[in-house]
């Protein structure tokens, strides 16, 4: 019996929903229609009526500590340290040969392959606040980020609006075929033709 309001109307009452892994959920709508208000409740910022469960854990019940160690939130932008484009995405300059092999994988995905193969991902910092990256470098890097510390849920916040189609929907499928295990929900104005 989940409920959301805000202000003096309901955004969603009384409603049973179960949401399950191997599926990229998006949430559409037109500017103001909750979409960003629903995601602010499972991360325990928003209010709600009701119960939000994982994994038959009451939301309420879990630490904001172990809450962060399962549940990711990519924002459309976020800070970008005037650093390496690997400690943007690991937050560390070191890493073995699994966390680069893992780096590798996502940076694939995130077709940041590209990048990196035009500067020194290890050594060339990035500018205060990206200011030496695209709208769309930014946002592949966001995604990274997230990927990298494997979250059991990872909620997309418009993270593909200077992501071009053709990138978006690569990304997309990748992430619906390599991260089956991970509950995805993203929030956008539009859903990639290669979604199925």
């Amino acid at each position: 019996n989940y409920s959301l309001k805000v202000e003096d109307r309901y955004l969603i009452k009384n409603s049973n929903l179960r949401l399950n892994k191997k599926i990229l959920y998006f949430l559409t709508g037109a500017n103001g229609s909750g979409k960003s208000t629903f995601c602010q409740s499972l991360l325990k910022v928003k209010k709600y009526q009701g119960k939000i469960k994982f994994d038959n854990l009451n939301l309420q019940k879990i630490s904001d500590y172990n809450l962060f160690k399962i549940l990711k939130f990519c924002p459309q932008n976020d800070l970008i340290f005037n650093d390496t484009t690997v400690f943007n995405i690991t937050f560390k300059n070191n890493l073995n040969e699994l966390e680069q092999n893992k780096l590798n994988k996502i940076i694939n995905l995130t077709r940041l392959n590209e990048f990196a193969k035009d500067k020194n991902i290890f050594t060339e910092k990035l500018g205060e606040h990206g200011s030496k990256l695209s709208g769309g470098e930014m946002q592949k890097i966001l995604i990274s980020r997230s990927l990298f510390f494997d979250p059991k849920i990872l909620i997309m916040d418009e993270v593909f609006s200077n992501i071009s189609s053709k990138d978006t929907e690569l990304i997309c499928k990748d992430l619906q075929q390599f991260y089956s295990d991970m509950l995805i929900i993203i929030i956008s104005h539009k859903i990639p033709k290669t979604v199925k």
